[in-house]
């Protein structure tokens, strides 16, 4: 069975093969949170070979010497993250899922560098 996701517009997709996610969490860093603008980014990694661009390539970005960002040039939306370190594999964001339900974040990765509003997150009225 294959997972799909996609950036904002829908020019920039994805598939790979459900089933070979190497871990699911979220990502406290500060580069994770400025290159998605938001208190964490939510993210899992996919083995090279299970997965492809189905859409347009996106762009990419080195943040920094290690570090590959990919996103959609049309609409902006970060799709993706490769680094060095662990050369064998991408880490796709998974807001840009299609199907949401097998997403199950596992961890929190850099927890030391949480934004201190997102602790008390359970607190907040919902509305």
């Amino acid at each position: 069975m294959r997972k799909s996701g996609r950036c904002f517009c829908g020019e920039v997709t994805f598939e790979y093969e459900a089933g070979t996610e190497k871990f699911m969490g979220h990502c406290h860093c500060e580069s994770c949170r400025h290159a998605i603008a938001a208190a964490f980014a939510s993210v899992f990694g996919v083995p090279n070979g299970k997965w492809q661009w189905t859409g347009a390539k996106p762009k990419t970005y080195n943040s920094s010497t290690n570090v590959i960002r990919s996103f959609c040039q049309k609409c902006g939306t970060p799709v993706a993250y490769q680094t060095s370190r662990l050369p064998e594999e991408i880490h796709f964001y998974a807001a840009n899922l299609d199907d949401q339900t097998s997403f199950k974040p596992e961890a929190n990765y850099n927890s030391k560098e949480m934004v201190f509003w997102i602790k008390n997150f359970e607190d907040l009225r919902n509305e």
